[in-house]
């Protein structure tokens, strides 16, 4: 493996895990928020994806919620509610 070139994104790669290891001779899919901090630096040119297919779905995951703490049992009635609003 030859040295990485400046402003090839090699360093940035080590933030974004496999997906970054292309970055210096091709293409990553990534989430925006992982990228964005360290596009500017590395050079990295950044083609937001519109597609349905492309939008992230996030979800809550704990195993007992007896177990929470009231902050955290709040939070998930809170996400809970905003999930069911129209």
């Amino acid at each position: 493996r030859g040295k990485p070139e400046p402003g090839s994104g090699a360093r940035a790669a080590r933030g974004l895990g496999a997906a970054g290891r292309v970055l210096g001779r091709g293409i990553a899919v990534v989430p925006r928020e992982i990228v964005d901090p360290v596009a500017e630096n590395f050079g990295l040119k950044v083609i937001p994806l519109t597609d349905r297919w492309a939008r992230r779905r996030f979800c809550i995951c704990f195993r007992d919620e007896g177990s929470l703490t009231p902050s955290a049992r709040l939070l998930v009635a809170h996400l809970q509610d905003l999930a069911a609003a129209p």
